[in-house]
């Protein structure tokens, strides 16, 4: 007797397991249940900058920020004004939402000023 026919070809069982994983994914997104999930993996990437070195890292932007002189707009432009950090405010070992890029050179109290026109000295940002 023949039954190479009969019963489901391993494609079949495999394309079956596929469609199944996928179902649940379907579904768990759309009730939720990757919110947790989101949130750890995302926790995964979040980097904590380091109060000391971040402050360092504003000094040198500050020196070249001043090396642009009288070229405000560069100055204004400089990594010195754009540049935010993420640092762990409230020490919870833990990037909060309000947290992630939300401290300045400025905010780190590294204070940079340049010389106007008038040689008084204004703030760079």
């Amino acid at each position: 007797m023949n039954k190479k026919g009969q019963g489901l070809s391993l494609n079949m069982v495999v394309v079956a397991v596929i469609v199944l994983v996928v179902l649940f994914v379907v579904i768990a997104f759309l009730t939720g249940g990757f919110e947790s999930v989101s949130r750890k993996v995302k926790g995964l990437f979040d980097r904590i900058d380091d109060r000391g070195l971040s402050v360092q890292i504003c000094k040198g932007y500050c020196v070249t920020a001043k090396s642009y002189g009288t070229n405000f707009e560069l100055s204004r432009n400089s990594a010195y004004c754009k540049e935010m950090f993420s640092l762990d405010t409230n020490n919870n070992e833990v990037l909060d939402e309000n947290e992630r890029d939300a401290t300045s050179c400025k905010k780190l109290g590294v204070d940079c000023k340049t010389l106007g026109p008038d040689s008084t000295p204004i703030d760079i940002c």
